[in-house]
């Protein structure tokens, strides 16, 4: 069965900055300074998100890589990370995201993946001005195991189970979240991003409101987590909501148990 999640995209973000700018004149640009960051963590943090250092220009002052790693220790679960090793002060906005799907009615084993459209995405958005070795990373929270099949070939599906798993905690504990997880992430980094949203993408085909919806924050080796409204944008056929400041650490959109 191929592996719906496995994505592998490199690129080197000056020259996508480039693009989205029509110009790369240094002079036309006003930069953020870039965040303080922890490079003692930067190989611990590459290593948990499975990435690489950047090479090439990407590997020189200003420029970082981004990609899809496929996650270790198969699992199935999409990851987004960012790298620099040189730092990169820039004004050009980007996101690290994966899928958002809805796990509320999941219990014990589920079928890979579930329905989802390309837009229903959840993450990080900052402005990328980052110190030199910078590594972070948005994974999903919802690490599905692969269950032995049983001898019927190719025509019994994949069946996986559903953990809660974070850099943290090999069992994040969403029971301690009022209502019902839709899904989440964990972010992971040796910087706090600049001018950054928490975001999730909703669709409006399941909630038709977000009346009583939240997104919580479990911070590193936390016990307790921090729930708040969302900003919600409409975006035609989904909702944007978003909380400002995100931090290091868990990430879930959670619905009012009654939906």
């Amino acid at each position: 069965m191929k592996n719906v999640f496995t994505a592998v995209r490199k690129w080197n973000v000056l020259a996508l900055g480039c693009a989205m700018l029509g110009a790369c004149g240094a002079g036309s640009e006003s930069y953020d300074a870039a965040p303080t960051g922890d490079s003692g963590a930067y190989a611990e943090i590459m290593a948990y998100c499975n990435s690489e250092e950047p090479v090439g220009k990407s590997a020189e002052s200003g420029g970082w890589s981004i990609d899809s790693p496929r996650p270790p220790n198969n699992l199935e679960y999409e990851i987004n990370a960012i790298v620099s090793s040189a730092g990169a002060p820039t004004s050009v906005p980007m996101r690290l995201q994966v899928m958002r799907r809805d796990y509320r009615f999941v219990k014990g084993e589920t079928y890979a993946g579930g329905y989802a459209r390309p837009e229903w995405k959840m993450g990080i958005a900052f402005t990328p001005s980052v110190p030199p070795k910078s590594a972070a990373c948005v994974a999903g929270l919802a690490k599905l195991a692969p269950v032995p099949s049983l001898p019927f070939g190719d025509l019994q599906p994949t069946r996986y189970t559903l953990n809660w798993r974070s850099k943290w905690s090999t069992s994040v504990p969403i029971d301690g979240v009022a209502g019902k997880v839709i899904d989440g992430f964990e972010f992971v980094s040796n910087f706090v991003p600049a001018s950054a949203q928490a975001f999730f993408v909703l669709d409006k085909e399941r909630f038709a409101s977000t009346q009583g919806i939240t997104i919580c924050h479990l911070a590193p080796r936390a016990s307790g987590w921090h729930c708040a409204t969302p900003n919600t944008t409409d975006a035609g056929k989904d909702w944007m909501l978003s909380v400002s400041g995100p931090q290091p650490g868990v990430y879930v959109l959670a619905s009012p148990a009654a939906n």
